[in-house]
């Protein structure tokens, strides 16, 4: 009888990172999990290191800058580290561990015929209350963010238009990273209710009235991209808004807009 050969053991694989950060969130994903903690981490660094008063203590005491563009360069900081943490550090984190694709976060045109139905619709209604909203002191007193933008059209189309790149980041780390990223694992309905919520606590500090519409304005957002699987028509709704508050405040204000 020829004697049995003992099978070889074979050690037991070890967890990878993604695995031992799931394990510690019983009930969610890898991606889940990836998701809720790049957002957290991007939106804190952003609050700190990526603000103007940040800027203005680290960095702009080394730098020579002209007077009238000096809060200017400030708010393209602030613009430019938003675009930087909230848009290109995720979809690096997503690409690196084998997430989600841009596509599948919300970067695709989608259904662009809803998508654009729905924004211009939302856009007819919001601007008229903007530019109602805007003669009121404490808009027109917060709106532009820097006055120095006011000084010139250049300055103030540059501002402008890093302003509105600023909004496509912040649209996709809540329309796109935490809606589309979250969606597959709890449900389209739990998530955009779970991507308004630090939507909304982000504009603590901004006026009242546009703090409490944060609210239902993350959700209305939530619920325009899940069914169009784009975050292009929010951020385009949102920037546009923004825009146009800065125009119709502006023109309260000495500088290029006043009247």
């Amino acid at each position: 009888m020829t004697p049995e050969v003992p099978e070889a053991v074979v050690a037991p694989r070890a967890p990878t990172l993604g695995e031992r950060l799931a394990a510690l969130f019983p009930g969610l994903d890898r991606t889940s999990v990836m998701v809720i903690v790049v957002a957290a981490i991007t939106l804190m660094v952003s609050s700190y290191e990526g603000s103007t008063g940040w800027f203005d203590a680290k960095l702009r005491p080394h730098l020579h800058l002209a007077s009238h563009a000096d809060s200017v360069i400030s708010h393209v900081w602030w613009f430019g580290t938003s675009f930087v943490l909230l848009l290109q550090v995720p979809l690096a984190v997503s690409g690196i561990a084998r997430g989600p694709s841009a596509r599948e976060l919300g970067l695709g045109l989608g259904d662009w015929r809803l998508g654009l139905k729905v924004s211009v619709g939302l856009l007819a209604l919001m601007v008229p209350i903007v530019a109602i909203a805007a003669r009121d002191p404490d808009f027109n007193r917060q709106y532009p963010f820097c006055a120095d933008a006011l000084t010139s059209w250049q300055l103030f189309i540059g501002y402008e238009l890093c302003y509105v790149a600023y909004f496509v980041a912040w649209e996709f780390i809540f329309r796109g990273w935490m809606l589309f990223g979250l969606a597959p694992k709890i449900g389209p309905g739990l998530a955009i209710v779970l991507q308004a919520l630090p939507f909304s606590l982000m504009h603590t500090g901004k006026p009242e009235l546009e703090a409490y519409g944060s609210i239902l304005a993350g959700l209305a957002l939530g619920a325009l991209a899940w069914p169009t699987r784009s975050m292009w028509y929010g951020a385009a709704v949102h920037g546009l808004v923004a825009l146009a508050m800065d125009v119709f405040a502006g023109a309260h204000r000495t500088g290029v807009l006043h009247n």
